[in-house]
């Protein structure tokens, strides 16, 4: 390689941030999957247990 081809990719990191950011993205996209699965079962129980407890107060 020549020295301009090193110094070329040595300069550009505009990819490296690129990339950075994806995996970033990447995972949070993973974490508010899961929390959502975790969550996802529990939601409805705790709604119907609210809905119980008004209708028994009537």
């Amino acid at each position: 390689m020549t020295l301009a081809c090193i110094k070329r990719l040595q300069i550009d990191r505009n990819g490296q941030s690129l990339a950075e950011y994806g995996l970033i993205v990447l995972l949070i996209a993973i974490a508010v999957m899961l929390s959502v699965g975790a969550l996802g079962a529990v939601i409805p129980d705790i709604y119907t247990s609210i809905v119980e407890q008004i209708d028994a107060v009537d």
